[in-house]
């Protein structure tokens, strides 16, 4: 994708859109991730209105078409995705400026937890309609929508969906390392140890840190099981100090 951009700023449309065409044929997920995600590619903002976005657009429509996905309900899970997401945009910018435990945070969590409930009341209706909506039925990105709502969901829902989560990601219907994270979270609403180190606390003061991790000398095996990465690549993408289990820290 980034190298369709380049193309279609030096003045080479039909350059562009083959490898708009290359991109989502090779890896569809990420093509969507980089096109739609303003985070992790905001180089794509200053196209977003020009020839190159129309084409994009009847890119992925094509290939939805070829997939033969749900397109309404593909559609419905992006909204809920993004209604989910933008609240929580917000979560470090005000921890940092206001604190944790500041008036505007617990403004905010009160925003979210509703939300959170009317986002769940959708999921719930599309699933009795549909069973899990994995990759077959909504396509890579928007498989995971359901699981993130049940993530973000009370300790009995998640068990409830434990279950219908992991035999979707035994069937490929939906990334395995999900499945990591909701039971940590599980275990950690339970007062117990997590297994994959997923699930981060943050303090009064904004200071991140792993909620305690089981047998942690093994914690990066077990989260390679899960595709995961490293715990210590998960710290540091995290602003985590942390010291592996059976290590000395340098000096």
């Amino acid at each position: 994708m980034r190298a369709a951009l380049c193309a279609y700023r030096c003045g080479r449309e039909d350059l562009a859109r083959t490898y708009i065409d290359q991109a989502i044929t090779v890896d569809y997920g990420i093509a969507e991730d980089i096109w739609f995600d303003r985070q992790i590619a905001p180089e794509f903002d200053a196209v977003r209105s020009t020839n190159m976005a129309t084409y994009v657009r009847e890119a992925f429509a094509r290939k939805d078409a070829a997939l033969k996905l749900n397109i309404p309900l593909k559609n419905e899970l992006q909204a809920i995705y993004e209604t989910d997401q933008q609240p929580r945009a917000q979560i470090d910018s005000l921890i940092q400026k206001y604190g944790n435990e500041s008036a505007q945070m617990q403004q905010l969590w009160q925003h979210i937890h509703r939300t959170d409930s009317i986002n769940l009341i959708r999921i719930e209706s599309i699933i009795r309609q549909y069973g899990y909506p994995g990759k077959r039925l909504v396509g890579p990105n928007q498989s995971n929508t359901a699981w993130l709502i049940i993530q973000h969901s009370p300790l009995a829902t998640q068990e409830k969906y434990l279950p219908l989560i992991r035999k979707a990601a035994e069937e490929g219907e939906m990334d395995k390392s999900n499945v990591a994270l909701l039971v940590d979270r599980i275990r950690m609403y339970k007062g117990q140890k997590q297994l994959y180190g997923s699930q981060i606390a943050i303090d009064p003061s904004g200071k991140r840190h792993f909620h305690p991790i089981a047998d942690e000398v093994n914690v990066n095996k077990r989260r390679a099981d899960m595709d995961l990465g490293s715990i210590e690549d998960y710290a540091r993408e995290n602003d985590i100090l942390y010291k592996p289990v059976g290590r000395k820290s340098k000096k």
